[in-house]
């Protein structure tokens, strides 16, 4: 799905994507389109589960402060 037409950030999962560390355009196309995260390859398996703890924990604490808003 191009980025032009990709639904609003707030109704995207969350993402984290991989990729080469020298690709600076899919980086930035990446953090743009509302990845939480960039990680190089070759992907260290604890760094990715940290950074999807890290997000899930964040994904949390944002369903709990929309829900004190309804």
């Amino acid at each position: 799905m191009p980025l032009a037409s990709a639904p609003p950030a707030a109704q995207r999962p969350p993402s984290i994507v991989i990729g080469p560390a020298n690709n600076v355009d899919l980086i930035r196309l990446a953090m743009k389109g509302g990845a939480r995260d960039y990680l190089q390859e070759p992907v260290d398996t604890g760094e990715l589960l940290r950074n999807v703890e890290t997000m899930q924990k964040e994904v949390m604490s944002e369903a709990k402060a929309q829900e004190g808003e309804i």
